[in-house]
């Protein structure tokens, strides 16, 4: 993990015009790798400041890289997936396009926002049955911690009281 983190933060130096880097809040690799690159990159975080923070209750993505002039909300609640990490996913790419200073802001990619959907087999909605019960398809998910993190995302998201996981296959270690 060191030497992955060590060579992000050299393809971050290596960027052109404004540099924003993006990070996952909280890697102590990611942490102890940047700390040489402070003065070269404008670093913005998942999950803290400056960067893109998620509040899941009122569905909403926080924008702010004051070193880039970014500070705006995306509304998150006209989203028709589900899971924390989509949202999450869906904050990242917007706070990405608009750290890459292409002309778009916040406002533009608001609308787009209810038209996103989730690759296929990725926390993909697959019915709601007459019960009331959501069926979901997670099967690419092959390991313990992305399934893990796929149930805990459907958890703060409130939909796991009805709904199933149906699980198969067999981990990508196996012959």
């Amino acid at each position: 993990m060191r030497d992955y983190a060590v060579t992000k933060c050299q393809l971050f130096r290596h960027m052109s015009d404004a540099k924003l880097g993006l990070l996952c809040f909280g890697n102590q690799y990611l942490n102890e790798a940047v700390m040489g690159s402070l003065n070269e990159i404008n670093l913005a975080w998942i999950g803290a400041t400056p960067g893109v923070r998620i509040d899941m209750e009122a569905k909403i993505a926080s924008f702010e890289v004051p070193a880039l002039g970014i500070n705006s909300q995306l509304q998150l609640g006209a989203m028709t997936m589900i899971g924390t990490q989509n949202c999450h996913n869906a904050a990242v790419a917007a706070l990405s396009v608009v750290g890459l200073d292409v002309g778009l802001d916040v406002e533009a990619i608001g609308p787009c926002i209810e038209k996103l959907r989730p690759p296929p087999h990725r926390i993909q909605i697959v019915c709601k049955d007459m019960h009331g019960v959501t069926w979901v398809d997670d099967s690419k998910a092959t390991s313990v911690e992305a399934t893990y993190t796929g149930l805990m995302g459907l958890k703060e998201a409130k939909v796991c009281d009805s709904t199933w996981w149906p699980c198969e296959g067999c981990g990508r270690t196996c012959v």
